[in-house]
């Protein structure tokens, strides 16, 4: 554990035991508090904070003062018709109370929740999946990756984040101490993979590159390999990654990082690789559980062919002479020449920085 960090969550675990003790406990706020470090401790860091931000900014300036069982059903009502702008959000923070009180009867404090009658009370449009991209445009995608005149690091973050098929979050926050370059493989702890299960990937040759490139700059094997441009002590912010796609000028405006997982997904199946190889790459959880209880393969040498497959096909759609061509075309020494016209741009960049 990061000593920083470790004294920065005990002072806040004094100002908060500091709080409880003034606060009555049947208190919304105090109670909502106690909910959030009892029943979400195995939550992400970045999910908790969501849950703390909503809590503060909408429901404690309401009814955080009053006693759990004073609340009624035309407070919470009061809360979330202020957020019919945001459905999706207001909605969250109708289904947040409700959670809320779902513990407090567990603790037998109230006998009714006064959130539950009232879910669609504002109607929720239909969630939209995330744009993928077609072969073609990954092409000018990558090459709008070079052109657009980012920092390396930024550069380095958004070429990894679809080497690995990895999550944003997993991505920034990765450590020098994960990686075993000379095995090409990065090992993700449990507790940075949203399904709480390590994560292995096995890294493409292009992806190793990058990766020593990026260490020659110096770091520590504690430190961040996306550090942030500013302080070196934090990881490069999900905000920095998300303006930097949208900055992208490639032909598609809505495509963000996210998108890069259903891009390479989508990729491989259609190019032959398995859906539970494709599953094992996103490190998706097996949804039956009875398939969960009896599938525990790993499909390394099929992960680390995909992996390899999906780079050298990034190589060849890059190319802007096989952008409009099969990719199944022989294409060896356009790839070998694109691949090297691609290193010696990016160690420029990182020459500059």
């Amino acid at each position: 554990m990061d000593p920083a960090d470790a004294r920065r969550h005990e002072s806040i675990e004094r100002k908060r035991q500091v709080a409880n003790a003034k606060a009555p406990s049947d208190e919304f706020e105090n109670f909502s508090k106690r909910w959030v470090r009892e029943r979400l401790m195995t939550k992400s860091e970045t999910y908790r904070k969501q849950i703390e931000s909503w809590l503060e900014r909408f429901v404690w300036p309401a009814i955080g003062t009053k006693s759990l069982n004073a609340v009624r059903p035309a407070d919470v009502v009061e809360i979330i018709e202020a957020r019919r702008d945001t459905p999706k959000t207001a909605e969250g923070v109708r289904a947040i109370i409700q959670q809320v009180y779902n513990y407090a009867i567990q603790k037998l404090l109230v006998e009714v929740n006064p959130a539950l009658p009232l879910r669609g009370v504002i109607e929720v449009p239909a969630a939209e999946h995330h744009r993928h991209l077609t072969e073609p445009e990954l092409g000018a995608f990558w090459r709008s990756v070079e052109r657009q005149g980012a920092h390396f690091v930024t550069i380095a973050s958004t070429k990894l984040l679809m080497y690995s098929m990895c999550r944003k979050s997993e991505v920034l926050r990765a450590r020098w101490r994960e990686f075993d370059l000379d095995k090409a493989q990065w090992n993700i702890p449990a507790e940075r993979m949203k399904m709480k299960q390590p994560h292995r990937v096995y890294l493409a040759r292009q992806a190793v590159e990058l990766l020593t490139l990026l260490k020659s700059m110096g770091s520590e094997p504690q430190a961040y390999v996306f550090a942030s441009i500013l302080r070196s002590s934090v990881p490069l912010g999900e905000a920095t990654l998300n303006h930097f796609f949208k900055r992208l000028d490639f032909g598609v405006p809505d495509f963000s990082p996210h998108g890069t997982r259903g891009t390479a997904a989508t990729l491989l199946r259609e190019h032959g690789f398995s859906r539970d190889v494709v599953e094992l790459l996103l490190a998706h959880a097996e949804r039956n559980k009875i398939t969960a209880a009896y599938h525990h393969h790993e499909l390394a040498e099929e992960r680390r062919r995909a992996l390899q497959y999906l780079a050298d096909q990034i190589d060849r759609l890059s190319s802007a002479r096989t952008v409009v061509e099969s990719t199944q075309a022989p294409v060896e020494n356009s790839t070998a020449a694109a691949t090297a016209r691609l290193d010696q741009r990016s160690k420029r960049r990182a020459a500059e920085f």
